[in-house]
């Protein structure tokens, strides 16, 4: 089978926050936690929708993430909601930073236990 992804997907689980305009009730932010990232984009679990094609702020304090992104994608799972983001600029170096550091923080803290 054949993938139409362009980039490889790491696995990256982060608190973030997402900041949006809604058009009936203005600045929104929405907290959340981040599954995978790429270097177009990343997957994300919210608890409510967010329109596709709205502009979106992704941030977290955990990785030092502040990027801006597109909702592209939106399905509801387990009560809350799958969203895929694409950056508004593809970060490859970005993506393999924050996952690298992931990585190394969970074998820290399993090798800890």
């Amino acid at each position: 089978m054949c993938s139409v992804r362009r980039h490889e997907r790491l696995p990256l689980e982060v608190p973030i926050i997402l900041t949006y305009e809604d058009a009936a009730r203005g600045m929104q932010y929405v907290r959340g936690r981040s599954l995978d990232i790429s270097a177009s984009g990343m997957r994300v679990e919210v608890p409510h929708s967010i329109p596709l094609r709205s502009y979106v702020t992704v941030n977290s304090q955990k990785v030092s993430l502040a990027v801006n992104a597109s909702v592209r994608h939106s399905v509801a799972n387990r009560g809350k909601y799958l969203l895929g983001l694409e950056f508004n600029c593809p970060m490859k170096a970005l993506a393999e930073r924050l996952a690298k550091e992931t990585a190394a923080k969970t074998a820290s803290l399993e090798a800890q236990e």
